[in-house]
């Protein structure tokens, strides 16, 4: 059977573990600043940065993001031998239609971080190769110089040995698969072992025995050559893993292809009902949208379970990784869809063909999210596997358990530990900003003046607090810690928590948990500012109960603050650019409300919060801190929650009578006041838990971001100096220049290192989403611990080992979010008339790319401004420079590859 290779591939995605309850550090027993009367300066005599954390930009202008690359983990560890392929190396290269295999004799990098390798034969001939084909490598095969003669027949002799051996050993490399798939948790399992350890196996090696490169390359030779049973994961080269296929999976693709292979009744039968069924939904689809007027033509029609099986065997096509190793999908799938006779116009029978049958054969809808499709294995914890039903089942029973009174039964606490020690704010007013659709409220906050004092005053962050309920060894943890974070897409989102608890009950808002005199439960960091200057001049941070929370609206509050907020823009960013379709003068969304969410009374409360962090924002400026207007596409569909695509077909086919109303605009938090208030008491309320940890000697994770040294220091100086005083702001035109400046930020355990990119000398730590980040929820019960004076349950040395997984993780998912929303931004394309006209900014220059049809071309990577996502400017005939606008066409528009061609004009 050969199997649906991403549906049961548990071992991808790796798992995080679940860490014991330690201790190590008796804590002190409040919080509260040692130095209430000293001011924490934000000012610093070193050097200066940014205010966003997420990359600004891909690193890879080329590979689409559903690469889902491993991110880099950023706790520092030792170095390790370069991944660059270098001149001397001996490489085997596949490509879509050849093998290869040589010695490199020039290399020189091109775009993304790749590499155009010169390769010598065997036969002396040398041919050019893009580094993403090199499949295995041995570092350092060539030793000095030798004559171009000398060394072809090194490369002949090497070649002839080498399968020699290969075959003389082929009792032990038989022996691979069966060996390690036993160890495989059931039959339907697929397995992920490393080429080392196969080599082990096939060469009866003890595990104290170096494996030579002479045994790695026969032992990659042998599963290179059987794809039935091994697979190559992403990056095999770098990675060195393989996915052994299970038992299950091997039976049913051996006994498609037999049938294939003998064109079964079965298999023929199947060709003739499916071309059918094609046939009339081309002749009763919408062309461009593939939608029907009336599904009932199609009730009659009913696929055997057989049936279901071809049709499952090219979604399996579709969702495998893209590998120049042919899989047997990769030889057969195309041939079902050539014998079905309905695509001889078509050029390519390739992915994008594929997932055009599947629409046509009623397994997808028009609408249905390729990038999901393709990557489920990424989110299995969330979505569609046994693992997220059972997870989401255990969730629900513990929510349940809550609200029906039982809370201490099912783990949570009978009592809050912190009551006694909340502080009371009585009847100050508590401020939320968010969104109208915004679920999970997890921050807000009030001012508090100090009479008769002018040039100081209190802001306090309230934040809202699940640990008041959940004790670090709930049952939950493991399953929080699992998720990391809520999982959002456009078409529905998936809490961390139970979506009844995170949206409603552990919220801040007329929702919330209350008390008997109505007050509800928060976590508040507190920050006494120097008005005059932005400096900390006092802190608390302390479990808390507030009465007054008023729910506020983003655009209502920007109206509010515009008049106090300085003029923000980019000459070449229009961030009120909108598109809609298809259009819906019903939809609630054009339905404007008619009354502020902004209570009179409470406007000089929001004016004067709203200039209490623009005080501290300009003090962050004067120390760094860099700002620039990016276009970031929002999607929102009208009709969420949507169902997620099929992954598996059954046999009966489902069509669409109407889109669902696609919305896209772009982000304005750059520009607006609101968010930039709200932002910045997020960041005051990390800085004073950065100051809390170091203070009290806490183990907690902190972010920090610090100048590489090895970096341009005058060209740095350069962009720091081309700020905008006022707002910190660079045109994005300019900023390009500078992206390589910009260093990672780190996770650390050491407290009060600096944060460039942000202006912040002191430390900084993400704390203000514990509905939302299990990282936020693990700070708030370490904090907790020492509010209590108990210990610690995770260790300096646990922490060490979590933070780097936890955050590698929330990396991953984050690129899994974004490029779910570039699919539908590709939707939102394929909807437009095809001679739209984009104004593009390049981001990387001309470089040497590869065609559809294999021949190389010159490209340069582009931002459509419009739109906000990154395309490709194809078969370019001038230099672009970076930084350069243009307009351009798109020619093509590939959802399956997550791939976006332009033409300049």
């Amino acid at each position: 059977m050969w199997q649906r290779v991403l549906l049961q591939q548990r071992s991808i995605t790796s798992r995080l573990p679940l860490v014991a309850a330690a201790a190590t550090r008796t804590p002190h027993s409040f919080i509260r600043s040692r130095h209430a009367a000293a001011k924490i300066p934000l000012s610093s005599s070193k050097s200066k940065a940014d205010t966003q954390e997420r990359p600004p930009f891909d690193d890879d202008d080329t590979v689409p993001v559903s690469a889902l690359e491993e991110p880099k983990i950023e706790i520092p560890s030792p170095p390790t031998p370069t991944t660059a392929i270098q001149p001397r190396d001996y490489v085997e290269i596949f490509t879509k239609d050849s093998q290869w295999s040589g010695v490199v004799t020039n290399e020189r990098a091109i775009s993304g971080r790749r590499q155009m390798l010169t390769v010598m034969l065997r036969n002396g001939r040398e041919l050019e190769f893009m580094s993403e084909d090199v499949l295995f490598r041995l570092p350092n095969f060539q030793k000095g110089d030798q004559p171009a003669s000398f060394e072809s027949r090194m490369i002949f002799d090497y070649q002839k040995s080498i399968l020699l051996k290969k075959g003389l050993s082929l009792r032990g490399l038989n022996r691979i698969y069966k060996h390690f798939i036993a160890r495989a948790d059931s039959k339907e399992d697929d397995l992920k072992v490393t080429l080392e350890d196969m080599a082990r196996v096939a060469f009866g090696l003890k595990q104290e025995q170096q494996v030579s490169s002479e045994q790695l390359h026969i032992t990659f030779l042998h599963l290179a050559n059987d794809p039935l049973h091994f697979i190559p994961t992403r990056n095999v080269r770098l990675t060195q893993e393989w996915l052994l296929r299970s038992e299950q999976g091997t039976r049913e693709i051996s006994s498609l292809v037999d049938a294939i292979r003998r064109r079964d009744k079965s298999y023929t039968g199947f060709l003739e009902r499916a071309s059918h069924l094609i046939q009339l939904y081309e002749e009763l689809s919408h062309q461009s949208l593939g939608t029907v007027k009336d599904t009932k033509p199609f009730h009659h029609i009913h696929f055997t379970k057989q049936d279901a099986r071809f049709v499952n065997f090219v979604a399996d096509w579709v969702k495998s990784s893209d590998s120049a190793l042919k899989s047997p999908h990769d030889v057969y799938a195309p041939t079902i869809l050539k014998a079905l006779g309905c695509y001889k116009e078509d050029t390519f029978v390739d992915k994008s063909l594929a997932m055009r049958f599947l629409k046509q054969v009623g397994m997808l809808k028009p609408w249905d999210n390729l990038f999901l499709f393709q990557n489920a294995s990424f989110v299995d914890e969330f979505l569609w596997s046994d693992r997220a039903r059972k997870t989401q089942e255990e969730l629900d029973g513990y929510a349940r358990a809550f609200l029906e009174g039982q809370a201490d039964r099912a783990g949570f606490y009978a009592r809050d530990p912190c009551d006694s020690k909340r502080h009371d704010f009585g009847k100050l007013p508590v401020y939320t900003v968010d969104d109208p659709f915004a679920k999970e409220i997890d921050d807000g906050v009030s001012i508090e003046r100090i009479p008769g004092s002018e040039d100081t005053c209190w802001l306090h962050i309230h934040i809202a607090d699940p640990t008041a309920f959940i004790p670090p060894d709930h049952p939950m943890e493991p399953l929080m810690q699992q998720r990391v974070q809520t999982l959002y897409m456009p078409e529905m989102h998936v809490s961390m928590l139970p979506s009844v608890l995170g949206e409603l009950k552990f919220s801040l808002g007329e929702t919330a948990h209350t008390l008997r005199d109505g007050s509800q439960y928060a976590f508040s960091f507190s920050a006494k500012l120097d008005t005059r200057d932005g400096s900390i001049l006092d802190w608390h941070v302390r479990p808390s109960v507030v009465h007054k929370v008023h729910k506020i609206y983003y655009d209502d509050l920007d109206t509010l603050l515009a008049p106090h907020a300085p003029s923000i823009s980019d000459p070449h960013i229009d961030l009120n650019t909108s598109f809609v379709h298809p259009h819906d003068n019903n939809n609630a969304v054009q339905q404007q409300q008619q009354t502020t969410t902004v209570p009179k009374e409470a406007e000089k409360d929001l004016i004067d919060i709203y200039k209490l962090t623009r005080t501290h924002q300009l003090a962050r400026i004067r120390n760094g801190a860099l700002n620039f207007i990016r276009p970031s596409p929002m999607i929102m569909l009208d009709d969420a929650p949507l169902k997620l695509p099929r992954l598996e077909f059954n046999g009966k086919p489902r069509y669409a009578t109407k889109m669902p109303t696609l919305r896209l605009s772009l982000d304005r938090s750059a520009v607006s006041p609101a968010r930039q208030m709200v932002a910045e008491t997020m960041i005051l309320g990390g800085r004073v838990v950065s100051q809390c940890a170091r203070e009290n000697g806490l183990d907690i994770p902190h972010r920090t971001q610090t100048w590489r040294p090895e970096d341009d220091a005058e060209l740095r100086q350069e962009m720091l100096d081309a700020r905008d005083p006022n707002t910190g702001m660079l045109p994005m035109q300019r900023m390009l220049n500078y992206m390589n400046l910009l260093p990672p930020a780190m996770a650390t355990t050491t407290p009060g290192l600096p944060h460039v990119l942000m202006g912040i000398q002191d430390g900084y730590v993400k704390a203000t989403s514990p509905l939302r980040r299990y990282m936020d929820m693990l700070v708030h019960w370490q904090l907790k611990a020492h509010v209590l004076g108990t210990k610690a349950p995770f260790d300096n040395d646990t922490l060490m080992t979590l933070v780097p997984q936890l955050e590698a993780r929330e990396k991953r998912l984050m690129a899994w979010q974004q490029r779910s929303i570039g699919c539908w931004v590709q939707q939102l394309v394929s909807r437009l008339p095809s001679d739209t006209l984009w104004t593009c900014m390049v981001n990387r220059p001309n470089a040497l790319t590869r065609s559809d049809l294999g021949a190389s071309m010159e490209s340069a990577t582009v931002t459509i401004l419009e739109l906000g996502v990154r395309a490709r400017l194809a078969n370019l005939n001038q230099s672009l420079q970076v930084g350069q606008v243009v307009k351009a066409r798109t020619i093509k528009n590939d959802l399956a590859q997550g791939h976006l061609d332009l033409q300049l004009v």
